[in-house]
């Protein structure tokens, strides 16, 4: 957008140094300087490309989002599987404590890195 704005600047300045000079005209002075305005309008907005412009800088921006997006849904597939693995881990870990093979110290280390990743 800061692109954009500068163009359209920069495009103004030179328009305002190119103004061609009046003609009198009598009873249709008004009616041409209306109609230069505007012709010298389309003509200034026809070389800024001012749509076609903002439309390119529109489209890098979602091309910028979507790759954003894939991103985080990688890194959320990520989470997740590390979640079920601390889960599956903590399952094992809690039949191992109720068969009396773990201790409560490691019973309570596996159950405090699942709570990290997010489990329980």
């Amino acid at each position: 957008m800061i692109f954009v704005n500068f163009v359209l600047k920069k495009s103004a300045q030179r328009h305002k140094e190119h103004k061609k000079p009046q003609r009198h005209l009598g009873e249709l002075q008004t009616a041409y300087q209306t109609f230069s305005k505007s012709y010298e309008d389309y003509q200034f907005f026809l070389k800024t490309n001012y749509h076609h412009k903002k439309i390119k800088v529109i489209k890098k921006q979602i091309h910028t989002q979507n790759l954003i997006l894939q991103k985080t849904k990688k890194r959320l597939e990520l989470a997740h599987k590390r979640l079920e693995a601390a889960e599956q881990v903590f399952k094992i870990d809690s039949n191992l404590y109720v068969q009396k093979v773990l201790s409560n110290a490691e019973y309570a280390e596996g159950k405090n890195i699942s709570h990290l990743v997010g489990s329980h």
